[in-house]
Formats: C-alpha cells, structure tokens, sequence
C-alpha cells in the first residue's frame, strides 16, 4: 500500500499515512471517516528518491 507525507499549503505537517486504490490528483478528496476533516488535495509532490514519501499539499474541507 503506497504511503504519503501529508502537509499542509502553510506548512503544517500531518503525518505520514497509507492510501491504497489512487493515484493522487490535485483536486480529488480524501475521505478519513468520523471525527476527522477530509482532505482536499491541492498539490503532490514525488521525490526523486524512490524510498521517500511523495507529499501530498492539502487543505481540510468540510464534508459533502
């Protein structure tokens, strides 16, 4: 299951979390079930080294 580091646009780290079945676009939503935001992913960024996490830049939302 690919792991990603989630930060926020200001900087924010959120940790380092597994997401299986995507392959992250700016744009999409990341649903985290109850008592957490989902997330709005505004960016991602690869890493050139292929044991690093790639990030992914991301903005809570409300639920739709």
């Amino acid at each position: 299951m690919p792991h990603y580091g989630l930060v926020t646009s200001d900087g924010e780290s959120l940790g380092a979390v597994e997401l299986a079945g995507q392959d992250w676009k700016p744009g999409m939503r990341i649903f985290r079930g109850r008592g957490k935001p989902n997330l709005h992913v505004l960016d991602v960024r690869t890493a050139d080294d292929s044991k690093a996490f790639a990030l992914l830049v991301v903005e809570p939302v409300e639920p739709a």
